[in-house]
């Protein structure tokens, strides 16, 4: 995985987790990686309840073949998350990274194409959001709003394709 134009292992799952806390259980040491199959189960799961028992359970899963597995390549941008670019701190932020790595990965394992699409990671960004929203009407990250203003006059892809292209300038670790 790519973080921030380097190459981290591990960055985002512990963002992830540490940010999930006690509604995630902790994944299990030396245990296989999820199948290719088991993570797209995961992603429906995650993108139809994020934030029920069994919503935090496919985020595991999907935070752990993320970060582990050498079939996708999820490349993790400030443009990608702004949300965590900020001084305010969001209690939903680790349920919108998950949403980005989920959307993203999953896009990879259907089209049988490794490469980031962070286009795919926001798209689900922007429906998980949309469903924090529902579930709290009081919800409210401006930085998601204005990743679904670039959506709505067509504009997110080519914002997020500058933000990789910026990346491949930076020497990987």
């Amino acid at each position: 995985m790519r973080v921030f134009g380097a190459t981290v292992k591990g960055i985002v799952s512990v963002l992830a987790f540490g940010l999930l806390a006690a509604a995630t259980a902790p994944a299990a040491t030396g245990a296989a990686l999820p199948t290719r199959e088991t993570v797209l189960k995961a992603v429906e799961t995650f993108a139809e309840s994020p934030t029920s028992p069994e919503g935090r359970v496919a985020a595991e899963i999907i935070v752990r073949f993320v970060t582990d597995s050498e079939e996708v390549v999820v490349v993790v941008s400030p443009k990608a998350i702004p949300w965590l670019q900020t001084s305010r701190k969001y209690p939903e932020s680790a349920t919108l990274v998950t949403a980005y790595l989920a959307g993203n990965a999953a896009a990879q394992l259907k089209s049988g194409v490794k490469g980031d699409d962070a286009y795919a990671g926001e798209l689900l960004v922007l429906a998980t959001y949309a469903k924090l929203q529902a579930a709290d009407p009081a919800l409210d990250i401006p930085e998601v709003h204005n990743l679904a203003s670039l959506e709505s006059r067509h504009e997110l892809k080519p914002y997020l394709e500058g933000a990789a292209e910026k990346l491949k300038r930076v020497p990987a670790e």
